[in-house]
């Protein structure tokens, strides 16, 4: 029964070893920025880029709530494939504060691979701290995080590839551990029965 209980506990410590997976973005159809502080919202690019490492928000539509001064800084600025982040090569919202987005809706559904935000460079960057939301065709919430580029150029966050119906290496690592608990107390009963 020791035995048994040691080999239990060793297997839950490898098990408990493996990092969780990261979140897959599978059918992405729009990404949602906001500013997540009280100020105004500038985003000098979005780049969302599939497995096949291209740029899908090149061939979205963006919008936004308002614009700075009706233009020259129009949403469109914010994935038009420059990264020059210097007024008005950027979007800029119309007022500052809660109810400001800037999205971009994809040409079709995309599962991501990464998103970088780039902020403004040649001033106010402590305003560039973001929300960033990503929804499916059936507005269903598939990520939500946040990207800081207030002292750098730009953030990005990576997403795994979705693999459909084969198991992860935690998962494999599991099913491994159970069949060989369940064979050593198979053997382990043959062996008291026969020596009964």
């Amino acid at each position: 029964m020791f035995k048994l209980s040691f080999v239990t506990l060793m297997a839950a410590a490898a098990l408990s070893a493996v990092p969780a997976a990261a979140v897959s973005v599978v059918g992405a159809t729009r990404v949602v920025v906001t500013n997540a502080l009280p100020d105004w919202l500038q985003v000098a690019e979005l780049q969302a880029f599939d497995f096949g490492a291209n740029n899908v928000a090149l061939a979205g539509i963006a919008s936004a709530s308002s614009v700075y001064q009706n233009g020259p800084a129009t949403p469109d600025k914010a994935n038009d494939g420059s990264t020059n982040g210097t007024y008005p090569n950027i979007f800029h919202s119309g007022t500052p504060g809660a109810g400001e987005f800037l999205q971009i809706d994809f040409a079709a559904a995309t599962n991501l691979s990464s998103l970088t935000l780039f902020g403004r460079t040649d001033c106010c960057s402590e305003r560039d701290l973001f929300n960033v939301s990503i929804y499916n065709a059936n507005n269903t919430l598939l990520y939500s995080g946040q990207l800081d580029t207030r002292s750098a150029l730009s953030a990005s966050v990576t997403f795994d590839r979705a693999v459909g119906g084969v198991p992860e290496a935690a998962t494999w690592a599991m099913l491994i551990a159970g069949f060989g608990l369940t064979g050593a107390t198979l053997r382990r009963r043959r062996t008291m029965a026969v020596s009964a």
